[in-house]
């Protein structure tokens, strides 16, 4: 399953708003929570213009695979 999103960070490369854009696979749509969990606790880099740190924008992409025989368990 994949997962597509956008994420708007601030002046302090943390991220301020999430936001699932696609989702693909089965399965795709039951994690998209987990998702925008993930994307929240990422950090960045700010974004610059000049000497200053700007908000940006940026796309994340997830791509979630089963564990290896956990659909044998």
């Amino acid at each position: 399953a994949s997962i597509s999103g956008n994420v708007n960070v601030d002046r302090t490369g943390r991220v301020s708003r999430a936001e699932v854009t696609s989702t693909k696979g089965e399965g795709a749509e039951s994690l998209t929570g987990e998702a925008l969990k993930a994307a929240r606790r990422f950090r960045f880099r700010p974004a610059r213009q000049g000497k200053r740190n700007v908000a940006s924008q940026t796309t994340l992409a997830f791509t979630f695979s089963p564990e290896a025989g956990a659909a044998e368990n």
